[in-house]
């Protein structure tokens, strides 16, 4: 659980972030066939940028 909350540093992860700012989220349950590609959404990154955006093996973003 810690992975999805707390970034190396010790700063909360954006989702985090956004669940505690909110007081509430949605949950996605991917299938095995995704589970590589979700993995990378987990990515560390600066706060504020997507991992969609910089993720380029995840495809196009949808706009």
């Amino acid at each position: 659980m810690n992975r999805l909350v707390k970034k190396p540093n010790g700063d909360n992860k954006d989702t985090f972030t956004n669940i505690l700012k909110n007081n509430s989220m949605v949950i996605h349950i991917a299938s095995a066939t995704q589970a590589e590609q979700v993995t990378k959404t987990a990515a560390i990154l600066v706060h504020g940028e997507s991992e969609l955006y910089e993720i380029k093996e995840l495809g196009d973003v949808p706009m």
